[in-house]
């Protein structure tokens, strides 16, 4: 048994104090703002390797959830009923004269955008409200709550008359599909629901409240210009009334009854007669101008279906090419697609003849309008001369003159009241004869088979959505039990090189160890294990490489307790001391002596002691006989705050360094006691042990911002309870991915 003589501390030279200041002043010079803000993104939560490696440590969570989620899928795929779905067809067949003729028939063809508006309207609110009220709907559950929890708990769906309709008609207009067939004037009405018969029946529903949709409008027009020729009826007799009495009075107050002859007395008069005669006929020309260009126009503010357009011979020839093209170039695209060269051009072709078509169209309402503009003429000529020729009888005989207006008033509006009348009779007459401008072509029938069961959607919706569940709860996981898995990660987050990995004992793959020993003496007796060679890479790191004239004092700190720290600083001291090192570990973690009990639990004399001068360094010193370590432990019940930041601390750490060749301090948490503070300040190496895969990073990180705040820098991290398993199949082994190769290496050794 070999022991080492440790002399009292002396008085020292003032040399002697300037170097102690300036070892207990030692640090680490703090790293730039560059290196603290420098830091891979991608590391981070949320980045692409961070993600990765999660995935990779937890992926037995993501392929359980995923199969959940995908048999929950198929589970509701099995249950679900299948959908049934149920088509009838309309054609849009505009009468002559109706407003849907006059504002989407082109040719014998009906206009695009004519059909789209029609679609919309078999898809309004109305026609399912009229469809909900024919079939009474709204007393049943499937559509008044069409989901299951919506039947189940949704009282108000079931009491609120106004909220069943609204979930009524919600419910149809889902489940309705409408659309045109290509480029005709079909539209397809479908109807899709869990029951044949049911999808049968409310798509004729649709149907029939389209075409009484059509009927109805027709009817309440015809009733509103009935109620309208009624009122003005009224008025123009009660004008043609007042202008044969104003007529009438006039002659006997000129005494002009009787004086004329049934030919006309003068020759002004025969002039004012023929003029009259010629001004009516351009009044009634003037107005059937005017009649034909504001009827072009129709309801919809149109002029494409106009009589004159509708007769000429160029719209007709162009019509017959553009539905020759049309048959063309369906064909084509049914064959061969749309990209087809033939295609695209009867594609233009078509075009071009559109293009004709509109030039032929304003040319013919041009001609319209030209020739309103030339009966507007006339009549205005007319009634020039006619005032003229007035003007010229007012010379001869203003009585007269005045007579012939009146007459010419009369006249006309008699002519008015009459013209009137007669449309009244005509509206009257046509009343209840009106024709919708479609009909059903095909009625729907139920359907056999159900359309789709949507299974393959169902699971691969499961698929998507066990993907992303899968990838959001391990992110969960990882944020909220989140540890630190990779040398890499550790090495980034303290800002220090990674010196190694000290495994779980039951974990070093192939070990030669022999069982029943504890991990401390691993080290002792079985070096040749995996446990061992860790231990001795450790050893040989940069903070622990000491020589005569570097001799140091390592402290090995933790962010947290129960990281093995004092474990693995015995493990470290009994290694370095077989190595020939005189080394000395000091338990510098005053309250839990975690180190002391593990060596031995009850010491007389320790650190304490001999900071405060009741003990004798050489006394509170232990030795390891099997090692050839010395150790220093902690006295129970001895352990108080403030004893690191005693005067006595400082020359107690020099003078150890001057008898060993590295003194190891099993020191506190550095978060957990500000003790560990003022220890960190007085070492020259600080390596902080992190345990694998429980230490959560924000630890870390407060601990390595601690030593920011107290200028110090780590001088490495050691991962400690590796489970070397789990880790080469996460992917964060590192060097230590070849375990179980050297393991045949050691084994080899050991024979």
């Amino acid at each position: 048994m070999t022991t080492m003589m440790i002399s009292e501390p002396t008085n020292r030279s003032l040399a002697t104090q300037t170097e102690l200041r300036a070892r207990e002043g030692t640090l680490v010079k703090a790293h730039s703002i560059g290196e603290l803000l420098a830091q891979d993104a991608s590391r981070r939560p949320g980045g692409l390797k961070w993600s990765a490696a999660a995935l990779r440590r937890r992926w037995w969570l993501f392929l359980a959830v995923l199969i959940a989620t995908v048999a929950l899928a198929s589970g509701y795929a099995v249950v679900k009923p299948p959908t049934y779905t149920a088509t009838t067809q309309i054609i849009l067949d505009p009468r002559p004269g109706s407003d849907a003729s006059s504002a989407a028939t082109v040719g014998n063809g009906v206009d695009p955008m004519a059909v789209d508006s029609q679609v919309e309207v078999l898809k309004s609110r109305d026609i399912a409200q009229t469809v909900m009220r024919e079939l009474k709907l709204v007393d049943d559950l499937r559509f008044a709550a069409p989901s299951r929890l919506s039947r189940w708990f949704g009282s108000q769906a079931r009491t609120d008359p106004k909220a069943r309709e609204e979930a009524t008609v919600e419910t149809l207009a889902q489940n309705l599909d409408v659309h045109s067939l290509g480029l005709s004037s079909v539209i397809s009405v479908s109807y899709h629901d869990q029951y044949a018969d049911d999808a049968a029946r409310i798509a004729n529903a649709v149907a029939k409240a389209y075409m009484s949709g059509q009927l109805s409008v027709k009817a309440d027009e015809s009733r509103q210009l009935v109620s309208w020729l009624e009122s003005r009826l009224v008025v123009l007799q009660q004008n043609a009334a007042r202008s044969e009495t104003a007529l009438k009075e006039y002659q006997a107050s000129n005494g002009l009854i009787g004086l004329q002859s049934s030919t006309g007395s003068t020759l002004a008069q025969q002039q004012i007669n023929a003029i009259t005669i010629d001004l009516s006929r351009a009044s009634d020309d003037e107005a059937v101008a005017r009649g034909k260009l504001q009827g072009s126009l129709g309801r919809t503010g149109r002029y494409d279906s106009v009589g004159d357009t509708l007769s000429s011979p160029v719209i007709q020839d162009l019509e017959r090419d553009r539905n020759t093209a049309s048959a063309r170039l369906a064909q084509l695209q049914s064959r061969y697609g749309s990209a087809y060269p033939e295609a695209v051009a009867e594609q233009h072709g078509i075009a071009d003849i559109n293009r004709r078509r509109v030039e032929e169209v304003e040319r013919i309402h041009q001609s319209l309008q030209t020739a309103l503009d030339v009966a507007s003429s006339r009549t205005a000529s007319l009634r020039g001369s006619l005032n003229a020729a007035l003007a010229a009888a007012q010379k001869a005989s203003r009585a007269s003159g005045q007579e012939m207006q009146l007459q010419i008033q009369a006249s006309a509006d008699n002519d008015v009241y009459r013209k009137s009348l007669d449309r009244l009779k005509q509206t009257i007459a046509e009343a209840g004869t009106e024709r919708a401008d479609a009909r059903i072509v095909s009625v729907a029938t139920s359907p056999l088979k159900p359309s789709s069961t949507g299974w393959k959607l169902i699971v691969a919706g499961g698929l998507l959505l066990g993907c992303v569940t899968g990838l959001i709860v391990i992110a969960g996981v990882e944020l909220l039990k989140g540890g630190i898995y990779s040398s890499e990660q550790l090495a980034e987050m303290v800002r220090a090189p990674w010196l190694g990995s000290v495994p779980e004992l039951e974990d070093t793959s192939g070990s030669t160890m022999r069982p029943g020993l504890r991990t401390i003496d691993v080290p002792l007796y079985d070096r040749l294990s995996g446990f061992s060679e860790m231990v001795r890479g450790i050893a040989a790191s940069e903070p622990f490489m000491v020589n005569e004239q570097r001799r140091l004092a390592v402290m090995l700190t933790s962010a947290v307790t129960g990281e093995g720290k004092s474990t693995t600083a015995i493990a470290l001291g009994r290694t370095l001391a077989l190595q020939g090192i005189r080394v000395l570990l000091v338990d510098c973690d005053l309250f839990r002596r975690s180190l002391t009990t593990m060596l031995s639990p009850e010491v007389t004399y320790g650190l304490v002691e001999a900071i405060e001068g009741t003990a004798t360094i050489k006394t509170a010193l232990q030795f390891d006989e099997v090692s050839g370590m010395h150790w220093m432990g902690v006295r129970k019940g001895s352990g108080r705050a403030g004893t690191f930041s005693n005067p006595r601390m400082p020359q107690l750490l020099f003078e150890l360094r001057e008898s060993f060749d590295i003194v190891l301090l099993d020191a506190a948490p550095l978060l957990a006691t500000a003790d560990a503070r003022y220890l960190a300040r007085a070492a020259d190496r600080l390596v902080i042990a992190v345990r694998w895969a429980r230490t959560r990073p924000q630890g870390v990180q407060a601990t390595v911002k601690l030593l920011d705040e107290i200028g110090v820098r780590a001088s490495g991290a050691i991962l400690t309870r590796v489970d070397l398993r789990k880790q080469r199949r996460m992917g964060d082994a590192g060097r230590f991915s070849y375990q179980e190769q050297y393991s045949s290496y050691r084994t080899v050794a050991a024979r």
